[in-house]
């Protein structure tokens, strides 16, 4: 059994993943440029060190490409076919007895690979670049001002009537553990004390187990509830230090949220859609792009090589428009219901699954 790729099996990887770079390299420049622009304004009227605006936007260049990472490379797959054709680089694999099969299969291991490391580490990278931009720029930038402070685990928050220290237990701020509330008036004399094992925040207000509360008008004597609720001055929005999108958060956050809705009988559609896609993330280049190279390959001639071109970028663009649209209604909660998954799922099985099946299993034949 060979292990060692061939030659030729180096070179298409290889060009498949330098195409792939300076494209990304080209869309994120624009991105730059765009972002430089419409917040340079904003922020000389902060008048802050420029090194912070240079932070911001490395960081926010960050979050971009992982939202065009998936598209450009899947669209370098066909571009690099393109510059094969022109260059005639294509012909001459062709005339040196290398198959279409053969390319389309080399590309496709190509573009999945590349998809799958690529996508591994901005998943990875993606939650800590958000927070670094929105936090660069509410705070360090834009001087907004912490109502609470982070010390290990633990929030402590100050606000106008009220003491509190927990343990965040949901990323959004919505549900603590280990409890404590200080309650006081204007003079900031003590009106009472709560402990709770948890609490989580429903309608305007908190709903705390397992509280141990003391009145000030009962003399501090304790009294025990297994559950009761209670609106304070804070809210979710107040216990984050800045308040990130689902589609920021990461893996780990997304399940501790899916549990907390789910332990409170909330909807959690938007959150399930949010983990499927971070997996689904890891094989958008290839499934956007291996049938667009199989139809370049297939009407490739040599002297009429553009309309193979033209289909291949074409088919691309209508297989981007299908994902987008899929991503659209599941993100709306409109693609999670029984009858609309099987409708979606049996189209989506044959449009995806049929192409992986032209990449690896059939036999590539002749030219």
């Amino acid at each position: 059994m060979r292990l060692k790729p061939r030659t030729y099996q180096l070179y298409v990887w290889q060009e498949v993943f330098r195409v792939s770079l300076v494209s990304l390299f080209i869309f994120l420049g624009f991105y730059l440029v765009i972002d430089f622009f419409e917040r340079l304004g904003d922020f000389l009227k902060f008048g802050k060190p420029f090194y912070l605006f240079g932070r911001y936007v490395f960081w926010k260049n960050l979050v971009n490409l992982y939202e065009v990472f998936p598209f450009v490379v899947g669209l370098s797959g066909v571009l690099t076919l393109f510059i094969w054709a022109k260059t005639n680089e294509l012909m001459g694999f062709l005339s040196l007895g290398v198959a279409k099969g053969v390319l389309l299969r080399e590309t496709g291991k190509a573009l999945l690979g590349i998809g799958i490391l690529g996508g591994v580490f901005l998943n990875l990278v993606l939650p800590y670049a958000t927070f670094n931009a929105l936090y660069t720029w509410e705070y360090k930038i834009a001087g907004k001002k912490k109502q609470q402070v982070v010390f290990g685990d633990q929030i402590f928050f100050t606000g106008d009537d009220c003491y509190l220290i927990a343990k965040p237990l949901e990323p959004k701020g919505e549900y603590l553990g280990e409890i404590t509330v200080v309650v006081y008036d204007k003079d900031k004399r003590v009106l009472s004390l709560l402990w709770a094992a948890s609490g989580y925040y429903s309608q305007g207000r908190w709903v705390l187990k397992e509280v141990v509360q003391q009145r000030r008008e009962k003399g501090f004597s304790p009294e025990f509830l297994p559950q009761a609720s209670y609106r304070f001055s804070f809210e979710p929005d107040t216990l984050t230090t800045v308040k990130k999108p689902v589609y920021f958060l990461s893996i780990p956050e997304l399940i501790e949220r899916a549990r907390f809705l789910a332990k409170i009988n909330s909807p959690y559609q938007e959150v399930v859609a949010e983990l499927f896609l971070k997996g689904f993330y890891l094989f958008v280049p290839f499934l956007l792009a291996v049938f667009s190279v199989f139809a370049f390959l297939k009407f490739f001639v040599p002297n009429d090589w553009k309309k193979g071109a033209f289909l291949g970028i074409g088919l691309f663009f209508l297989n981007l428009v299908y994902f987008l649209f899929f991503q659209t209604l599941l993100r709306k909660g409109f693609m999670l219901g029984i009858p609309a998954l099987v409708v979606w799922g049996l189209a989506g099985l044959f449009w995806y699954f049929w192409q992986a099946y032209l990449v690896f299993l059939k036999k590539s034949g002749k030219n």
